[in-house]
């Protein structure tokens, strides 16, 4: 039995499949990174999503990590829509 005892699976739909596939690839360092005995979390590419596999062993750990990643996609997302308005003014 594992010791995960919480889980949420979490699909964000990305239209753009240039976008999503570079948030894909921006999170998978710190997606990577993490080492931690408390929590545990996969990423998927799939054709019209990103798919994230969350685990912990209780809700507040849960919570944190999500919030985190959440964070994490806000920052990256916002980077990419001012650099994609300097590209479109140059």
């Amino acid at each position: 039995m594992s010791d995960y005892r919480v889980k949420a699976d979490i699909k964000i739909f990305v239209k753009d499949e240039q976008f999503r596939k570079t948030l894909y690839l921006a999170l998978l360092p710190d997606i990577n990174s993490i080492v931690s005995d408390r929590i545990k979390v996969n990423i998927r590419l799939t054709e019209d999503s990103i798919l994230l596999l969350f685990q912990a062993k209780d809700l507040i750990s849960l919570r944190a990590l999500v919030n985190s990643i959440f964070r994490l996609i806000y920052s990256i997302e916002t980077s990419l829509n001012v650099a994609s308005m300097k590209l479109k003014t140059n």
